[in-house]
């Protein structure tokens, strides 16, 4: 089962090879590396998967040859193609690192490969998605729902939770709660429509 990186990294792959085999007049040689370099640019806050992926299909047909390519594309999935193949020597390259927001600005946190790699392959569970599971849906004795995210060590973006759960309060015209954690401390979001209340338990 290929999913994102893998599909994306060979899909660029093979269309940066076939478009330097055939006969492009200059001009379109031109612009196919205009819209290549804009499909496969790094990310500046965001892994652009196209890219990382691309780069190690490439390490990969160097290091082991061109028959290997077809071997991992056939056998491997995104999670166990990062951890087979994403080496420490290609986290160095890309200039790959491990970042949150802190007090409103990005700071780096580790810049060690292992840690890296470990990371991207967390972020591909449920899609990136954090798991929100429903507690009680008659929380109270009020029919207010109440929600739990499911906390694997990955801070929720609390602004972005406040907002979809105005969302969610829409749905279920109710008062909704989530109860998450933030470093140590339990926190619960309730929404009545009209404001987030923030409560560290």
């Amino acid at each position: 089962m290929q999913t994102k990186i893998m599909n994306e990294g060979w899909a660029s792959f093979w269309h940066n090879r076939i478009m330097r085999e055939i006969n492009l007049t200059d001009a379109e040689f031109i612009e196919f590396g205009r819209l290549h370099s804009g499909v496969c640019t790094p990310g500046r806050r965001r892994l652009n998967p196209y890219y990382v992926g691309l780069k190690i299909f490439e390490d990969i047909e160097r290091r082991l040859g061109r028959e290997k390519i077809f071997e991992v594309r056939e056998m491997e999935n995104d999670a166990s193609f990062i951890r087979s193949y994403l080496t420490e020597e290609l986290c160095h390259d890309l200039d790959l690192f491990v970042y949150k927001l802190d007090e409103g600005d990005w700071k780096i946190t580790d810049k060690a490969w292992e840690r890296v790699r470990e990371t991207i392959c967390e972020a591909m569970t449920n899609f990136g998605q954090p798991y929100i599971v429903v507690v009680d849906g008659d929380y109270g004795g009020k029919r207010e729902l109440y929600l739990q995210h499911q906390y694997d060590g990955q801070d929720l973006d609390l602004p972005y939770a406040e907002r979809t759960l105005h969302y969610v309060y829409q749905l279920w015209g109710r008062q909704v709660h989530l109860e998450t954690k933030q470093g140590d401390q339990n926190v619960v979001l309730s929404c009545d429509g009209d404001q987030v209340q923030r409560k560290v338990t």
